[in-house]
């Protein structure tokens, strides 16, 4: 894995986060969200290095600890990476990436 580098949140999350009722399934700016990811990761998925571009279909955002477990970081940048789609849609024994991990927990930070 490359090391990814963290930037500057986008200010459409900042400002989503510090508003009432805010998560992750109500935050507008997606498409803004993925260009950062992208920018940051130079293009590539966070976990198997494949080119990712920022496109709804084209790419994942991932929680590295889980919303399900960590809803306290939905929206936390640090906690927001990249991925390719890892084989969305196909037999476990094929996805790997995001798609593979669900709602596990990882033992180390990604980046």
């Amino acid at each position: 894995m490359r090391n990814i580098v963290k930037g500057t949140e986008p200010r459409t999350l900042e400002a989503h986060r510090r508003s009432s009722h805010a998560d992750y399934a109500n935050y507008r700016d997606m498409q803004g969200l993925r260009e950062s990811l992208v920018a940051e990761q130079l293009g590539i998925c966070c976990y198997c290095m494949a080119r990712i571009v920022a496109d709804f279909d084209k790419m994942k955002t991932e929680h590295w600890q889980s919303q399900e477990r960590f809803s306290e970081r939905q929206l936390d940048y640090s906690n927001l990476l990249g991925a390719c789609l890892g084989g969305e849609g196909k037999p476990r024994r094929l996805q790997h990436c995001d798609t593979r991990k669900g709602e596990l927990d990882l033992s180390k930070e990604p980046c």
